[in-house]
């Protein structure tokens, strides 16, 4: 009688057991969730800026980028430097550019570069190199202006054609009076339409104005309105605090994407 009891439990014991150990996650299990919450805590998604091929304008390419333990800021750059996803996007930072290190003290992210080529050939192309980093950087919430380096050194110049002597602002957009066209690349413009299936906010020119206004200097801070839409084209107001804009958008096809063409500072 005793020996069935001791089978009897024993038995009771093993059950409950395998009950308690089926309802743990296995160790893969584990390992996969911790895994997978490292990866959340290390990427990040940023805006990129580089320009087409008729230089002008730059535009924003969204992209996911690993952080490593120099910091947010310095991994952006480093993703700017190995060029655009974007086939109708050009590189703005020459390959042979050595970065040191990226900081951000009281809003200026210090840009530290070594001794060497940083930017792209003649006055455009300094500008382009300038103006896609300091889009980028100042893309991030902490960053308000950007101080270029040398081997740690402030300088007057990169290339020189701009100044670079004190930190450089996310200025007013382009320029600022009258109205200025900005010639748009038809090609690209063909490959963007041949694409629209998964950007479809490119049909909308509001849309268009909010995210590719980004690469003339406005921001998601500032007010968009659709001022009039026609027969391929429309006409976007942009209020800030210190003045009032209209970007002319057009479409290169017939009710197909919708593409900058001109900016105007009212007033």
């Amino acid at each position: 009688m005793k020996r069935k009891y001791l089978l009897v439990l024993l038995m009771s014991f093993v059950l409950i057991l395998s009950a308690c150990t089926s309802e743990k996650e296995s160790p893969l299990e584990i390992e996969e969730d911790i895994s997978d919450i490292k990866t959340e805590d290390t990427v990040k998604e940023v805006v990129l800026f580089f320009k087409d091929r008729e230089g002008i304008i730059s535009y924003p390419e969204f992209r996911e980028i690993e952080l490593s333990e120099q910091g947010l800021a310095y991994d952006l750059i480093k993703a700017l430097m190995e060029g655009p996803k974007d086939e109708t996007l050009i590189r703005t930072i020459p390959p042979e550019t050595t970065l040191i290190s990226v900081s951000v003290e009281s809003s200026v992210a210090y840009v530290n570069f070594a001794e060497g080529p940083v930017t792209q050939q003649g006055g455009a192309g300094e500008s382009a190199t300038i103006n896609s980093i300091v889009l980028s950087l100042t893309e991030l919430e902490e960053v308000d202006a950007v101080l270029f380096m040398i081997n740690g050194e402030m300088i007057e110049t990169l290339a020189g054609h701009i100044d670079t002597a004190e930190a450089i602002y996310r200025n007013e957009p382009m320029y600022m009076a009258g109205s200025y066209e900005l010639w748009f690349n038809e090609e690209r413009a063909s490959i963007l339409q041949e694409r629209v299936d998964i950007e479809p906010w490119r049909l909308d020119p509001l849309e268009v104005a909010m995210i590719e206004g980004r690469g003339l200097g406005f921001t998601t801070d500032d007010e968009f309105s659709l001022l009039e839409l026609g027969e391929q084209k429309a006409l976007v107001r942009i209020e800030r605090p210190n003045a009032s804009y209209v970007l002319e958008l057009v479409q290169p096809f017939n009710e197909g994407i919708w593409v900058i063409s001109m900016l105007t500072r009212e007033g």
